[in-house]
């Protein structure tokens, strides 16, 4: 049925109670995201039941913004995110940390002129919900919950594409589901297990002192810090929220953070493993400014996946923001490659 502003359960004919709190929950989500736009739009309400969850799938003129909602034995409501765009050929941006499906915004616009692009808000980010857990939130967690929001949403082959902690993610998802991985590709991201650590970033993996120092290098004010070094030449302003969110993000970050500097080897290594046994199309993209991975990183990748290195002149960490004209059409090159492959 549609739905003009939602203000009373009332309206909500036909829905299970849990469903109609979760209509309007999901509506005002729905208008928030899209509070920039000169008119509020319609908005399509669809329930579509699936073993013990169902998936809601909220639609407006401008995008789409889909919902997996899943009930678990303890009665936890878990939620994956993704913003959908467009439609055509998948594709799917998945964020860094510090990060959400926001920093992907400008890239998915110019991609969903002919591609359905779908970005999701990792477990723990943007506009997710809860206090997940860690092992929630590490890298092969979060790809099997978007595998099942991409096999929810019938997709059966994308690019994929992933920036900063999205890389690991992404690396997980071809590792686990070489059928939906069609095309890879990868920007300012880490796969590789030797990687150094920097002071102070090495004093969280110190006995005694390591919890102290990871409180400090990654609260909030210290995450503004980050953020704000992210860019490389020109300039470009980030909108710091879309990167640090609210507390659980913060935390969520922190967690991820410590837990990769901490466990590198474990971490990192089945990834490598990965990245040389990848066979599909790939992409890989560097700023030569980057404060975090020195281009050099960014060789090592592309050699090893056996593709030419696309160097961003002057850019920084933040690629997606700096560049989404530059980003978006290696992306869609790459996409090309994979429906030719196909």
């Amino acid at each position: 049925m549609a739905l003009e502003e939602p203000e009373t359960l009332s309206q909500q004919i036909g829905c299970d109670t849990w469903e109609a709190l979760l209509q309007i929950a999901i509506t005002g989500l729905a208008h928030q995201q899209l509070a920039d736009d000169e008119q509020r739009p319609t908005v399509t309400y669809d329930v579509q039941r699936s073993g013990k969850g169902a998936v809601l799938t909220v639609c407006s003129r401008h995008r789409s913004i889909l919902l997996d909602f899943l009930k678990l034995e303890d009665d936890h409501l878990g939620m994956t995110l993704l913003h959908q765009f467009g439609s055509g050929p998948a594709v799917v941006l998945i964020h860094g940390i510090p990060g959400s499906a926001a920093t992907w915004r400008g890239v998915a616009e110019r991609l969903a002129v002919d591609h359905l692009v779908l970005v999701p808000d990792l477990v723990g980010f943007g506009a997710t919900d809860g206090t997940p857990s860690l092992a929630e939130l590490r890298a092969d967690a979060q790809a099997e919950a978007l595998a099942t929001a991409l096999d929810r949403l019938s997709i059966t082959a994308a690019t994929v594409v992933g920036h900063d902690f999205g890389g690991p993610v992404a690396l997980h998802l071809l590792a686990k589901r070489h059928d939906l991985v069609s095309a890879l590709g990868l920007l300012a991201t880490n796969a590789f297990a030797d990687t150094a650590i920097p002071f102070p970033l090495a004093s969280v993996t110190w006995p005694v002192i390591g919890p102290v120092a990871s409180r400090l290098l990654f609260s909030r004010t210290s995450m503004r810090m980050l953020v704000r070094r992210m860019v490389g030449m020109p300039r470009t302003q980030l909108d710091v929220r879309s990167y640090l969110g609210d507390m659980a993000q913060t935390r969520a970050i922190r967690l991820i953070f410590t837990d990769s500097l901490t466990n590198l080897a474990e971490r990192y290594r089945p990834l490598e493993a990965v990245l040389s046994n990848a066979s599909v199309p790939a992409a890989v993209i560097w700023g030569d400014n980057d404060p975090f991975f020195p281009l050099a990183h960014g060789e090592r990748t592309a050699a090893v996946l056996d593709v030419e290195l696309r160097v961003l002149s002057g850019a920084g960490h933040a690629l997606p923001d700096e560049r989404p004209d530059e980003v978006a059409t290696v992306i869609k090159d790459l996409a090309r490659r994979a429906e030719a492959a196909a």
